[in-house]
């Protein structure tokens, strides 16, 4: 199988998989995408974006690849999962305005065992216009991941080896802590999860010995084998110093900027580059 078979393939096995687990099957089909986008944002979703010649619609979820290589496998499920809740709201809901994540999106994401947070950690604010999550320990979303984990096959095959380093590092957290430290969403987490406050959850037996090669540290180049070392993209420069002619006050900004100084009237020149 040619490589964007391969990729696409796997792709949308993902999303037959976690649509069967946590959405009764009953997400329409979308267009899965790969597209670096700005903003650091790991993934998108946009509605009815796609059309065939029959008239027939579909909406698309794209994945950045940008971010793929140095996240870990239950990062990138966390990623589609959370789209397929955009996807799920824009079919079966009512969407706000464009980008931001109301409270509807945020009770289904609890609903399947994703907790948004505008930080990525227990405490954010579970709304807004950024956002992200952490999967409840033994909630749907993780134990469809640990379901997933039982096929031994490379769920991403191919990354971008021009990979560039996650903005955070979300773990996954017992629903009894959330509850326990009153975060933002904790009601809602007991309204659909009430069996969560009462149990200690443990993965599977048969999928155990397979969590020492899928672990929550490991990133998805190190689980596609005898491959070679990615190269981290070089950040670009976009704050440079300044330094006042007369009296050495330093300032910071963007390249090419013309600044003078109220305290001697003379002007700043770029110290470094």
């Amino acid at each position: 199988m040619k490589p964007s078979n391969q990729l696409f393939s796997a792709l949308q096995t993902l999303f037959d998989h976690f649509n069967k687990a946590l959405f009764d099957d009953r997400l329409p089909v979308v267009m899965l995408l790969v597209q670096r986008e700005g903003g650091g944002v790991m993934g998108h979703y946009v509605e009815d974006r796609w059309m065939n010649g029959q008239g027939e619609k579909a909406g698309e979820i794209s994945l950045n690849p940008a971010f793929v290589a140095k996240s870990r496998l239950i990062e990138v499920c966390q990623t589609l999962v959370h789209e397929m809740c955009h996807h799920w709201q824009e079919c079966f809901g009512k969407p706000s305005r464009k980008c931001y994540h109301n409270k509807e999106w945020a009770r289904k994401m609890i609903e399947v065992g994703l907790m948004p947070s505008t930080t990525g950690e227990p405490g954010g604010a579970i709304t807004g216009q950024t956002m992200s999550d952490y999967p409840i320990e033994g909630g749907p979303f993780h134990v469809a991941y640990h379901a997933l984990l039982q096929d031994k096959g490379d769920h991403i095959p191919w990354v971008d080896r021009m990979a560039i380093d996650r903005l955070y590092h979300p773990t996954v957290v017992a629903a009894n802590d959330i509850i326990e430290e009153d975060h933002p969403g904790a009601k809602e987490l007991a309204q659909y999860h009430e069996t969560l406050l009462t149990t200690e959850y443990s993965p599977p037996p048969e999928v155990a010995a397979l969590e020492v090669r899928f672990n929550d540290s490991q990133i998805m180049s190190e689980l596609i084998e005898d491959f070679l070392p990615l190269p981290v993209a070089a950040k670009s420069k976009t704050r440079y110093r300044y330094i006042c002619e007369g009296c050495d006050l330093k300032i910071y900004g963007k390249l090419g900027i013309s600044v003078q100084c109220n305290e001697c009237e003379r002007d700043f020149i770029l110290s470094d580059q």
